[in-house]
C-alpha cells in the first residue's frame, strides 16, 4: 500500500472512532434515535429539553425516554431543519397563497412565542377531537393532546405553527358554515385577518412542496389545506380553482372534464382494475368492480398510494368477497357515508369517535347525491329507488341521525348525482351515459360524454397551488 492510501485508510478508521453518530430524519415519524447534539442546539430555548441532553450519550433513543416525550422533541428538531420552498409568488385573487407569516424563518417565529410544552393535561379529557390548545395568557406554553401524538408529521408542524399564531392575539369563534357549523371555537371568521387557520392554510400549502416530507404526508398538508379553506372560515376564501368531473370506465381508465367543457377531456390514468373512484380532498379512493380486490386511497395524480385509506374503505375491506356484494352507495362529501344492507353508516357528532348506523326504511338507498340545500350551500341527500330525495341530519350533541323527505327528485335511472351550483347537476345513469341536469326544470339538458360505458363519477375541484401532479 502506498504512503497516501495509507493515509486515507487511517483519516477513516480515527473518523470513525471518533464518532459513530448517524444522520437522524427527524421529519420520519418511524425515526428511533435523537442526536444529543442537536437537542443541545436548542434546549437553551426549551429547557425542558435538559432532561434529554443531559447525558454522555451520542444519541437518545425511544428506549430512554418517555415515548410522547420523544415525539415533542423530534417534532420540534423537524420544525428547526424545515425548509420552507417559498415558491408560490402572492396572488391578491388567491387567498390560498396568503401569508400571515411573511418570513420565511419559521423557526425564528415559532422560538419567539413558544418555550415549553405541557403534555396531555386534564382539558384534553373534555374533547377527544382538540389536537392542542394554548391559554393567551400563559404565553410560550402549548398543550398537546393524545391526538397531536397520532398525527403525521407534517400536520404536527402545522399545529404547533396555528397555535403560537395565538399569541399574536388571534381567537376563533363558532363556526356559522361548512361541515362545522355549530362548533364552537372552531372557526376564524375570515382568512384576510390572518389568524390561526389562516396560518394552518399557509403552513400546509408550503408543507406540500417540501421535499424533506415523503409524499403522503404532502399529499396530506395538501387535503388538510383545502378543508381549512372550506370549512375553518365563516365568510368563505377566495380561490383559484377548476372544477372538474373524473370518471372511471369500465376499460379500467380515468378521464377528467373540465366543468361545463366535456370536449377538453383529459385521459388521466389507466387502473390496474375497473373501479368505483371517490374524490375526497386532492385524494381518491377506489373501489374496485371485483370485490375479492381492496379498495385503496390514491394521490389525485393516481401516482402514490395513501398508507391511511379511511374508516369507510377499512369497513369494506374488513369484510370478505361475498359481503362486499352488500355494499351499495358510498359518498365522501363532508362526514361521508357507506351503505351496507341498506343501512347508512356515518359519522355523527362533536364528539363522534366511532361509525354511527342508520337503518333506511323509506325504500331501498339507490344513491347519496350531493346538490344543493334551500340556502345553496354543499348538502348530501338520500335518494331511494324511485327518485325521492330525502334530507339527511345529524343532531351534533345527540348524535342521533334523522331524515325529511324533500320535494325535490332525480331520475330513477340516476346511479351517482352531484351538483356544480343551484341548477346544474351531473347524472351517472345505470346504463353508464354522463348528462347533464337541470335542478329547476327536472329534465335532462344534454349529454356529457357520448360514451355509455362510465361506471362512476366524482367532482373534484383542482386547486391552482396544487395543480403540479396531475400528469
Amino acid at each position: 500500500m502506498n504512503i497516501s492510501l495509507m493515509k486515507l485508510s487511517l483519516a477513516c478508521l480515527l473518523l470513525g472512532l471518533v464518532s459513530t453518530t448517524q444522520a437522524a430524519n427527524y421529519f420520519d415519524k418511524a425515526e428511533n434515535c435523537l442526536n444529543v447534539a442537536d437537542i443541545k442546539a436548542v434546549d437553551s430555548h426549551f429547557e425542558q429539553f435538559q432532561n434529554f441532553s443531559n447525558t454522555s450519550k451520542t444519541q437518545v433513543c425511544r428506549g430512554d425516554m418517555d415515548e410522547k416525550w420523544f415525539e415533542v422533541v423530534r417534532s420540534t428538531l423537524a420544525l428547526q431543519r424545515l425548509n420552507v420552498t417559498d415558491v408560490l409568488q402572492r396572488d391578491a385573487n388567491d387567498d390560498m397563497t396568503l401569508r400571515p407569516i411573511g418570513q420565511k424563518d419559521w423557526w425564528t417565529y415559532y422560538t419567539q412565542r413558544a418555550n415549553q410544552y405541557v403534555i396531555e393535561p386534564s382539558r384534553c379529557n373534555g374533547n377527544p377531537n382538540v389536537v392542542a390548545f394554548v391559554y393567551p395568557f400563559f404565553r410560550g406554553s402549548i398543550n398537546l393532546c393524545p391526538r397531536f401524538f397520532e398525527m403525521d408529521s407534517a400536520s404536527q408542524i402545522e399545529v404547533l405553527m396555528h397555535e403560537v399564531r395565538h399569541f399574536d392575539g388571534h381567537s376563533h369563534v363558532t363556526c356559522t358554515q361548512g361541515n362545522e357549523e355549530g362548533n364552537a371555537g372552531a372557526c376564524d371568521r375570515q382568512i384576510k385577518q390572518g389568524g390561526s387557520y389562516a396560518v394552518s392554510v399557509q403552513a400546509n400549502v408550503e408543507l406540500s412542496y417540501v421535499d424533506q416530507l415523503n409524499f403522503a404526508d404532502r399529499v396530506l398538508a395538501e387535503s388538510s389545506a383545502i378543508y381549512s379553506v372550506n370549512n375553518k372560515f365563516n365568510s368563505l376564501p377566495t380561490v383559484k380553482a377548476t372544477d372538474y368531473v373524473y370518471a372511471s370506465n369500465d376499460k379500467a381508465e380515468v378521464w377528467r372534464l373540465p366543468k361545463g367543457k366535456p370536449s377538453q377531456a383529459e385521459f388521466v390514468t389507466a387502473l390496474d382494475d375497473a373501479a368505483a373512484i371517490y374524490g375526497n380532498g386532492s385524494q381518491f379512493t377506489v373501489y374496485p368492480v371485483d370485490t375479492t380486490k381492496d379498495a385503496y386511497r390514491i394521490s389525485k395524480g393516481f401516482k402514490t398510494l395513501a398508507t391511511a385509506i379511511g374508516a369507510y374503505a377499512n369497513m369494506y375491506n374488513a369484510d370478505n368477497a361475498t359481503e362486499r356484494k352488500a355494499y351499495g352507495a358510498i359518498s365522501y362529501y363532508g362526514m361521508g357515508s357507506i351503505v351496507k344492507d341498506n343501512n347508512l353508516h356515518t359519522f355523527c357528532g362533536t364528539q363522534a369517535t366511532s361509525m354511527t348506523s342508520f337503518a333506511f326504511n323509506s325504500g331501498n338507498i339507490k344513491a347519496l347525491p350531493v346538490l344543493k340545500d334551500s340556502e345553496g350551500a354543499d348538502k348530501m341527500f338520500i335518494m331511494n329507488d324511485a327518485g325521492d330525495l330525502y334530507e339527511f341530519n345529524c343532531n351534533d350533541n345527540s348524535g342521533r341521525l334523522s331524515t325529511a323527505q324533500t320535494r325535490s327528485v332525480l331520475p330513477a335511472e340516476t346511479a351517482t348525482a352531484f351538483a356544480f351550483n343551484a341548477n346544474d347537476a351531473v347524472v351517472l345513469t345505470d346504463a353508464g351515459e354522463l348528462k347533464a341536469y337541470n335542478l329547476k326544470t327536472n329534465s335532462y339538458e344534454g349529454i356529457i360524454s357520448g360514451e355509455t360505458n362510465w361506471i362512476s363519477a366524482s367532482p373534484l375541484k383542482v386547486y391552482n397551488v396544487f395543480d403540479n401532479d396531475l400528469k
